[in-house]
C-alpha cells in the first residue's frame, strides 16, 4: 500500500520543487503533468500481474493466443481488434508484461498530452485521474483502458475543427470499438462539442428533457445495446449511490461557476467571481457539458456493466474540471482546492485501498522475460 502513498506524496511535492525552478507558471504545470504521468506509468508497468482483479485472466488469455490460429477468434469473448492485437505480440515472443507496458504507455501518453493542453492545475488533475476512478480501473480492464486512450487522441483530434482531424478521429473511434465495444459512446463527443460551439448556455429546458429521456428511455437504449453489443438483461429499475450524489454535486458546481463567471446567469444575475473574461472559452463549455454527460450516463446505464461506459465522460473531467476552480477569487479558490482534495483522499482510501477488492493496495513489483 505504501507504493500509493509514495504516489500521492509525489504528486503534491511537484509544484513545490518544481515553482522555484520554473517560474513560468504554465511551463511549469506542463512539467508536473509530465513527471507525475511518468510516475504513473512507471506504477503501472512495473507492477505484478496479481494487482488488479482482472489482470490474471488477461495474462492467461495472453500467452493461449499465441498458440492459436490467426482466424480463430471464438476462443474467448473479446472483441476482433484486441485479440488481434495480443495475437500479434504475444506470437512474437513479447512477455505480457511488456505488452501491458505499451498499453499504460499509450494511456499515458494521452494522458500527459490531455492534461499539458487543457488543464489550469496539472497537480489537481493528476490527483482526480489517481484517486477518483481511472486510475483504479487501469490497473485491471487493459482492453478498455486501450479504447479510452484511443479515444482522448480522437477528442484532441476533434478539438481541431478541421475536416481531416475530424474524420481521422472517427476512424480513431471506430478502431477502439474493435478494441472494446463501450467505446460506441465515444461518438457522442463530437456532436457535444458541435452543441456546445453552437449554444453556450446552460439550457434547463433541454437537461430535463435529456434526464427524461435517460429516466424513461433506459429500456430503448438498452434493448439496442443487446442488439448491437452483448446479451444484456435489460433493466429497468435504477440504481444510484454515492458516485451519483457526487456527480451531481459537480456538475452543480460547473453549471454554477461557469454561468456566474462568464455572467450569463441563470437566474439573471451578472457576477463575476474572478476577472469576468471577455470571451467564452470553449473548453469550460465542455466542461459544463460533460459534467451533465456523467450525471445522465448514471441515470441511464446504473444496473449493469455498462455502467463503466461513464468512465469515458469522468476521463474528460481529469483536466476540465480544475480549470473551474481557477474561475474563484485566490481565498475561495484555496478553500475549494482543500475540500476537494480532503474528499479525493479519502475516496481514494476509503473506497480503493481499504476493501482491496480490485486487489490494488498489496503492490508487488514483477518483471517477466517470457
Amino acid at each position: 500500500m505504501i507504493i500509493y502513498f509514495i504516489l500521492l506524496a509525489y504528486i503534491f511535492l511537484l509544484p513545490l520543487v518544481l515553482q522555484p525552478i520554473i517560474p513560468d507558471y504554465d511551463k511549469r504545470q506542463k512539467w508536473i503533468a509530465f513527471l507525475g504521468v511518468a510516475f504513473i506509468f512507471l506504477i503501472f508497468s512495473l507492477k505484478s500481474p496479481t494487482v488488479g482483479s482482472d489482470i490474471m485472466g488477461y495474462r492467461e488469455q495472453y500467452y493461449i493466443s499465441r498458440y492459436m490460429s490467426w482466424s480463430n477468434n471464438d476462443y474467448v469473448f473479446f472483441e476482433t481488434g484486441y485479440i488481434l492485437l495480443e495475437k500479434f505480440f504475444s506470437k512474437l515472443g513479447v512477455s505480457f508484461q511488456l505488452f501491458a507496458a505499451l498499453i499504460y504507455f499509450v494511456e499515458c501518453l494521452a494522458l500527459y498530452l490531455f492534461i499539458s493542453k487543457f488543464s489550469s492545475d496539472a497537480m489537481m488533475s493528476l490527483l482526480i485521474f489517481v484517486c477518483y476512478l481511472s486510475f483504479v480501473f487501469s490497473m485491471s480492464g487493459l482492453r478498455q483502458t486501450l479504447a479510452m486512450s484511443m479515444c482522448i487522441f480522437a477528442y484532441l483530434l476533434f478539438y481541431k475543427q478541421k475536416p481531416i482531424p475530424v474524420i481521422l478521429g472517427i476512424f480513431i473511434i471506430a478502431l477502439a470499438i474493435t478494441i472494446h465495444r463501450s467505446a460506441y459512446i465515444f461518438y457522442i463527443i463530437p456532436i457535444v462539442m458541435i452543441y456546445s460551439k453552437k449554444f453556450v448556455r446552460f439550457n434547463l429546458f433541454v437537461f430535463l428533457s435529456i434526464l427524461l429521456i435517460s429516466i424513461f428511455g433506459r429500456v430503448f437504449v438498452w434493448s439496442a445495446v443487446n442488439q448491437l453489443m452483448k446479451t444484456v438483461d435489460v433493466n429497468t429499475s435504477i440504481t444510484l449511490g454515492g458516485n451519483f450524489i457526487f456527480l451531481v454535486g459537480v456538475m452543480i458546481f460547473c453549471v454554477f461557476t461557469y454561468e456566474t463567471y462568464y455572467g450569463l446567469g441563470i437566474l439573471g444575475s451578472k457576477r463575476a467571481l474572478a476577472n469576468q473574461p471577455s470571451e467564452i472559452v470553449f473548453e469550460d463549455t465542455m466542461c459544463m457539458r460533460v459534467s451533465e454527460l456523467c450525471v445522465f450516463g448514471e441515470i441511464l446505464f446504473s444496473g449493469d456493466s455498462m455502467l463503466r461506459t461513464v468512465n469515458y465522460f469522468v476521463i474528460l473531467m481529469v483536466p476540465l474540471l480544475p480549470n473551474m476552480l481557477m474561475k474563484y477569487k485566490e481565498e475561495q479558490r484555496t478553500i475549494l482546492k482543500i475540500g476537494l482534495i480532503l474528499f479525493l483522499l479519502f475516496l481514494f482510501i476509503t473506497e480503493t485501498l481499504i476493501p482491496n477488492q480490485l486487489e490494488i493496495s498489496h503492490y508487488k513489483f514483477f518483471w517477466e522475460t517470457i
